[in-house]
């Protein structure tokens, strides 16, 4: 902390004794830091801070942040866009929880499991062309990981001096990448980095995610799965029939095209079954089920690729096309009856480049992980597909990083719900890297059973009933969160 901001703090707190009422922007700060906080926030070039009106955490300020970001960081007098940011202050002295979205941030402040666990503060930033974070020109040239991680950089750089504590970057799947992007181009900005459920794609069409989905769980669910999805595509005219049949204005298919999207929900459904664990297996429909319950099985994966959902994370095809990498997904079963490769993302955006260019970046950032990172735990479950493309940093005792595979687990893992000898000592690292009580107070929890979220499916309605589902179908487009299958967003 430096001794101007330091003198700031004292400043604030006498100007708090001295005058009953704050200023507009804020009215929700109750504390002569809290005033303090807002205040520098306020004077730095290019931010806005306000508090929230919604404060639900007792003990945290919420405010919410703009910030002025260069749409190229290359060119910082260029076009700008405004990155928003939550920020859940509880005390300048202690750790922060950076928590990196990749995709659209949290619209309203939203405590996260490990600042909750820990008592931390918590800095949550939207990714860049993500949500209202959009350049207004939107030169998809310019959605990189290394415009990413200078965002990253300069939030950092802005706001940090107002803290003493150590600094935590954190976030699950594409949060947790980001993550990972950044200390790959400025590892010292934090002090260690927790990512959970992060993959890495080493090219378009990653055959690895094949060869786990052809041996994950049992032979009896991989089979099961095969037959639904052979199913769905033949009597795709009966499932496109009912869903024409019902009032569903909310699932349109004008981005994408219904056709393409129908058969990439149908072949990422091995995908998505285990990616939340294999839970559902049991509850597969049967070849014979209606056009209703075969419409609720695909259900996630059609609204992840109508307009909606690729309004909401279209940006990632992008990436995924360009720098990021993506998997191959099992098809010699299907392919017979496919009409479209569903994994080829020329398919999906009309933003892709002209220059068919893809950056084989990963592949640096994977020999980086191995050689240099430190201070990074990376948290993964045993059924989830994307732990296929696991990061692999140095576990050897003289680099201080830690891995982690939960047994049974989906891609909602975290140190928060691994086996308790396997939490004690991933809570233990963390207490040491970012200065913690040497006896956290969350092992207290540690027996607490940890409830795994599942995805809405058949199981939470009658199958026998296609009334029942399509109440539930309609329930779920009117609140299409409840189909949210991603983490971190």
């Amino acid at each position: 902390m430096t001794k101007m901001i330091k003198t700031l703090r004292k400043t604030a707190a006498l100007s708090l004794l001295a005058t009953a009422c704050l200023s507009t922007f804020s009215s929700y700060a109750d504390t002569a830091e809290d005033q303090a906080l807002l205040e520098y926030l306020n004077d730095q070039p290019g931010m806005t801070a306000s508090a929230n009106a919604t404060q639900n955490y007792p003990g945290y300020l919420a405010v919410d942040i703009e910030f002025q970001q260069p749409a190229d960081h290359q060119q910082p007098n260029g076009e700008q866009f405004t990155q928003h940011l939550k920020l859940l202050h509880k005390d300048a002295d202690i750790a922060m929880s950076l928590e990196t979205h990749g995709y659209t941030g949290f619209y309203s402040p939203y405590l996260l499991e490990l600042a909750a666990e820990k008592g931390l503060n918590q800095l949550a930033v939207e990714h860049r062309y993500f949500g209202p974070s959009t350049p207004a020109n939107k030169d998809m040239s310019l959605l990189t990981i290394k415009q990413s991680a200078d965002d990253m950089h300069r939030i950092i750089e802005t706001i940090r001096p107002f803290y003493d504590g150590k600094w935590i970057s954190t976030g699950s799947s594409k949060g947790g990448m980001t993550a990972m992007y950044h200390r790959y181009y400025y590892s010292d900005d934090v002090d260690a980095t927790l990512a959970n459920v992060a993959p890495m794609s080493f090219g378009r069409k990653d055959t690895r995610y094949v060869d786990f989905l052809e041996n994950v769980g049992t032979e009896t669910c991989r089979e099961a799965i095969k037959e639904f999805q052979r199913t769905a595509l033949i009597r795709k005219d009966e499932i496109t029939a009912f869903i024409e049949s019902q009032p569903w204005s909310f699932l349109t298919f004008e981005t994408m095209g219904y056709n393409v999207a129908f058969e990439k929900a149908v072949a990422e459904h091995a995908f998505s079954t285990f990616q939340q664990g294999g839970w559902g297996c049991d509850y597969i429909p049967s070849k014979d089920a209606s056009a209703a319950t075969l419409t609720w099985e695909l259900m996630g994966g059609l609204m992840d690729f109508s307009d909606w959902g690729m309004e909401r994370y279209g940006s990632y095809i992008y990436q995924a096309y360009t720098q990021l990498g993506y998997p191959e997904l099992p098809m010699d079963h299907l392919n017979d009856l496919l009409t479209t490769d569903p994994t080829d993302y020329r398919d999906y955006s009309g933003a892709l480049p002209d220059n068919d260019h893809f950056d084989n970046i990963m592949h640096r950032i994977n020999a980086w992980t191995i050689a240099k990172a430190d201070k990074v735990m990376l948290v993964y479950g045993e059924m989830d597909p994307w732990s296929a493309g696991q990061f692999s940093p140095r576990v050897a005792k003289h680099a201080d990083n830690y891995k982690f595979m939960k047994k049974g687990g989906s891609h909602y893992s975290t140190i928060f719900n691994l086996p308790p000898e396997d939490r004690a000592v991933a809570e233990a690292a963390l207490d040491e890297w970012l200065d913690l009580p040497e006896v956290s107070q969350s092992l207290k929890h540690i027996l607490r059973p940890v409830e795994t979220p599942k995805m809405a499916s058949a199981t939470a309605v009658d199958p026998s009933s296609d009334e029942a589902i399509i109440a539930k179908i309609k329930e779920v487009l009117a609140n299409p969160e409840l189909l949210d299958r991603r983490l971190g967003k």
